[in-house]
């Protein structure tokens, strides 16, 4: 438990995502939990082999878990301080699944939009699709951060906290304008700050 705490301190200086923290947080716990009479020290490669099977495929937990488990014990015992028994690095990756994401068609989407009433719901679902942006990056997007001559948005600080440049079609901008007269004074585009 102490581990893990002063693991988690360790992410938080080195600047990791939020949910990064939490998620490699949580994995650790359900990890050393599974062995509570063991210290980190004294696991082996042979329990976490053991732990892959009891704990991750015989319950039928997704590839993707058993990576983001394995990525957080990776990181884990490579900054552990002590001496340990696990060789993290003889384990490999399972291979992602190749699945071609469901995408609507453009009709679609016309008749989502037309559905919506509420003008400032309609602009939240028209940039979340029209400019692929993330939930937390429209949540945290600025006024100031588009730029109408050049019609593009600037994300900061997205995932990985890399910046990054986003085209606006006409039709998205003049949804922006239209959505900016309604309320003059708002600093965030979609969403109210307190």
């Amino acid at each position: 438990k102490h581990a893990i705490i002063a693991f988690r301190d360790f992410m938080i200086q080195q600047r990791f995502a939020q949910n990064t923290i939490h998620q490699y947080s949580s994995m650790l716990k359900t990890f050393f939990g599974h062995f509570n009479h063991k210290r980190p020290q004294e696991l082996t490669t042979a329990d976490l082999e053991q732990f892959n099977r009891a704990c991750i495929i015989d319950k039928g937990y997704s590839n993707t878990y058993q990576r983001q488990m394995l990525s957080a014990l990776k990181r884990f015992y490579f900054w552990f301080p002590e001496d340990h028994h696990m060789r993290i690095n003889q384990v490999e990756y399972v291979p992602k699944g190749k699945k071609l994401p469901t995408v609507l068609s453009e009709d679609e989407v016309k008749r989502i939009l037309k559905a919506i009433d509420n003008p400032k719901h309609k602009l939240i679902v028209a940039m979340l699709y029209s400019c692929g942006l993330r939930i937390s990056e429209l949540i945290h997007l600025k006024v100031e951060d588009i730029d109408f001559e050049r019609r593009e948005i600037h994300i900061r600080e997205s995932k990985g906290a890399k910046d990054r440049k986003v085209p606006l079609r006409n039709g998205m901008l003049d949804l922006i304008k239209r959505s900016l007269k309604s309320l003059p004074n708002r600093s965030h585009l979609a969403l109210e700050q307190n």
